[in-house]
């Protein structure tokens, strides 16, 4: 009689491939998000109440994310 069956062989072989992918994602480094500005399109005419939001929403998203830009509207 071996000292391992197949269900055992089996068992050790998958705990090994788990490890092994835990190690490959703790290796793995994400980078940072978001690598440029982002653009805040709203296309709705400046002044209105949907141009103020959104600005509103920019500056939270800048102090949250990073730099945000506002496109310009062209309306």
């Amino acid at each position: 009689m071996m000292c391992c069956d197949s269900r055992m062989l089996r068992f050790l072989m998958s705990w090994f491939l788990a490890m092994a992918g835990f190690c490959a994602m703790s290796c793995a480094q994400a980078q940072s998000w978001p690598n440029k500005p982002l653009t805040l399109i709203v296309p709705f005419p400046s002044g209105g109440t949907t141009d103020v939001l959104a600005r509103a929403v920019a500056q939270e998203l800048s102090s949250a994310l990073g730099p945000t830009e506002m496109a310009p509207s062209s309306i």
